[in-house]
């Protein structure tokens, strides 16, 4: 059904069921980057690949690159 309409020009439904399907999406985890460790939750995927979170802390948004931000087991 995804493929019909990603033929037919659609791709909401493809992203929506990739933000669904997304590894740790619904909460608040750690992640570290080279700045240091902070708790985020995952709040968009763009287009381009980069991974935009938002910090528990102060709600900043930041946008990360392939390999800049890893997620940590604490």
């Amino acid at each position: 059904m995804l493929y019909r309409e990603f033929e037919h020009g659609g791709t909401n439904s493809i992203e929506d069921e990739y933000m669904l399907d997304l590894y740790r999406i619904n909460d608040y985890y750690w992640f570290e980057d080279k700045n240091g460790k902070f708790k985020a939750i995952i709040e968009n995927v763009l287009p381009t690949g980069h991974l935009v979170l938002k910090t528990l802390e102060n709600e900043v948004r930041r946008r990360y690159s392939f390999k800049e931000v890893a997620f940590i087991d604490e």
